[in-house]
């Protein structure tokens, strides 16, 4: 069976999640607006070499729908909040919102 991923933000106190509109939910309340989930972004390091730095922080994007303001009315400004991209039970990236951008969808950036 195929495991998606869910993204998930802490709010005040309370964890909001987000999963692919064809995903199956299993447990708790999660809202169907995940569109997609980029890349990882590392740094290699090399910072011993002449002229290469180690200056990019490890994160990743998330893309949300977001059909006449919802997303954006759920989840409001969540800059500096902790964010989870997980499978069940195993978290596949940890960080804090450092970016957002809004327009039909909510496009996030997550650091390390």
């Amino acid at each position: 069976m195929i495991s998606y991923p869910t993204f998930s933000v802490e709010l005040d106190g309370c964890t909001v999640r987000f999963h692919h509109p064809h995903a199956p939910t299993a447990d708790g309340a999660s809202y169907p607006l995940l569109a997609e989930i980029g890349t990882l972004r590392s740094t290699a390091r090399a910072a011993h070499l002449d002229g290469i730095g180690a200056g990019e922080i490890p994160g990743i994007s998330v893309v949300l729908n977001n059909p006449m303001r919802r997303t954006s009315d759920i989840i409001g400004l969540p800059l500096r909040r902790k964010a989870r991209i997980e499978t069940g039970e195993e978290v596949l990236f940890e960080g804090v919102i450092s970016a957002i951008a809004y327009g039909n969808t909510l496009t996030f950036e997550i650091s390390a």
